[in-house]
């Protein structure tokens, strides 16, 4: 009998992206849990491989083709020190790409996965009186209340909605969801998720740090 507030089974095996201290963490992590882990790295003998259950020597990019990936963008950066990560890193001028947060807010997440077949639901605060929700055969777009950003009255963010999306999906369960903002509507996102034994997943959008220097009082 198997847990089912795991999305995986025990036994099963999860690929890492990196053989390095992240992908051995990562791999050591999932050994702890009962998951066998496969590394993919351009490195022979990398850390991770040494505690992995399998290890894939392969070029990145080579990897991407056969997946029909249409396109890679390699970032170097350290998360530990924020190389990269919301702002240019002056310890790699040898690097002329975008840092992390650019290239996600340029990453059409909604017309990929619709490429892809998936049916997609964005849960959204209502901007203005008369925004009225989209849907297709694919896409469906929910509205929820949200209030105006102090300061910037023009955006409004998401207020909870807990009891809201409780109801929606367990009429209509996801695969997963996607938490793209963390705010009170991503939290209580979580919490509903969390309830129905819905896998989560979470990405980085927004520069809090940054913004919050405008915000003396917090």
């Amino acid at each position: 009998m198997t847990d089912r507030r795991l999305p995986l089974a025990p036994g099963s095996s999860i690929g890492i992206v990196g053989g390095g201290q992240l992908g051995r963490m990562l791999s050591l992590a999932a050994a702890r849990l009962g998951f066998q882990t496969v590394i993919l790295t351009p490195e022979a003998g990398s850390c991770a491989s040494q505690v992995s259950a399998r290890t894939i020597v392969a070029d990145y990019t080579e990897i991407a083709k056969s997946l029909k990936f249409k396109t890679i963008q390699a970032i170097p950066m350290s998360a530990r020190y924020g190389d990269n990560v919301t702002v240019k890193s002056a310890k790699m001028p040898w690097y002329h790409g975008p840092n992390l947060l650019e290239y996600l807010e340029t990453v059409q997440i909604v017309e990929g996965l619709q490429a892809l077949g998936h049916d997609l639901w964005l849960i959204r605060p209502k901007q203005q009186a008369q925004h009225m929700a989209v849907q297709t055969a694919h896409f469906q777009e929910v509205l929820v209340k949200g209030v105006p950003i102090p300061f910037y009255s023009e955006l409004r963010m998401g207020l909870p909605a807990k009891r809201e999306l409780q109801r929606l999906w367990a009429k209509q369960r996801p695969d997963i969801v996607h938490i793209a903002t963390e705010g009170p509507l991503g939290w209580s996102a979580l919490q509903a998720a969390k309830k129905l034994n819905i896998p989560v997943i979470s990405s980085y959008h927004t520069n809090f740090h940054q913004y919050s220097k405008h915000y003396k009082w917090l």
